[in-house]
């Protein structure tokens, strides 16, 4: 069975000592990760009404806030274009 990102993630979401990301100096676990694409997830679909299959173009700089946007619009059904600022 192929397992999707956001299943991965929620599988090592229980513990806080795993890391889902670094970069730079700074790092977020699996938990804290899953939580804010959640909430973003939830705006994208009721207070932007992006519906499955929709594509949101990502025009940021490389961040924590582009993995979480990233992971949360693909939890959302939708699909993004990402947009290098450079």
């Amino acid at each position: 069975m192929i397992k999707s990102i956001i299943e991965t993630i929620e599988k090592y979401s229980n513990d806080d000592s795993h890391i889902a990301v670094r970069y730079r100096e700074k790092s977020i676990s699996y938990r804290d990760l899953l939580i804010r694409v959640a909430q973003l997830q939830n705006y994208i679909l009721y207070d932007m009404n992006i519906k499955k299959g929709d594509v949101i173009i990502l025009y940021m700089d490389r961040s924590f806030e582009t993995i979480i946007s990233m992971l949360a619009i693909i939890a959302s059904g939708a699909a993004f274009l990402p947009i290098d600022k450079k």
